[in-house]
C-alpha cells in the first residue's frame, strides 16, 4: 500500500467545532435594524441625543436574542456601514469610543 504523503487535518482539528466561525443569526441583525430605526446617526457631539459603546450595543442584542455568535466586530462594521460615528471620552484615566447617536422621534 502506497502511503499518502500531504497535510492532514489532526484529530484535534476535527473534532473541536467549537472554534468554528459562524456569522450572526438573522434576528440580530433585525435588532440592530430595529435599533437604526429609533437612534439615527448624529455627526457631532453636540447633535447626539445618547451615546453607546459598541460592546452595549452587543451586550443588548446577545441579551435578546442570545445569538452566541454574535461579536463586536460585526456591529462596528454594520454601524459604520449605515454612516455612523463614534466619538472619543475619557473617563477615570481611559479613552472610551462611544456611537453618536440621535433619538428618531
Amino acid at each position: 500500500m502506497a502511503k499518502k504523503i500531504g497535510f492532514q487535518k489532526s484529530d484535534n482539528e476535527n473534532s473541536d467545532k467549537s472554534k468554528e466561525k459562524r456569522d450572526p443569526d438573522e434576528l440580530s441583525y433585525s435588532l440592530l435594524d430595529e435599533f437604526c430605526a429609533k437612534y439615527a446617526p448624529a455627526a457631532t457631539v453636540e447633535q447626539s441625543t445618547d451615546q453607546f459603546t459598541t460592546a452595549e450595543i452587543t451586550k443588548a442584542i446577545i441579551s435578546f436574542s442570545g445569538d452566541r455568535y454574535l461579536k463586536n466586530e460585526h456591529i462596528k462594521n454594520a454601524l459604520i456601514d449605515k454612516g455612523y460615528k463614534y466619538c472619543v471620552e475619557i473617563e477615570s484615566y481611559k479613552l472610551v469610543f462611544k456611537w453618536m447617536i440621535k433619538e428618531v422621534l
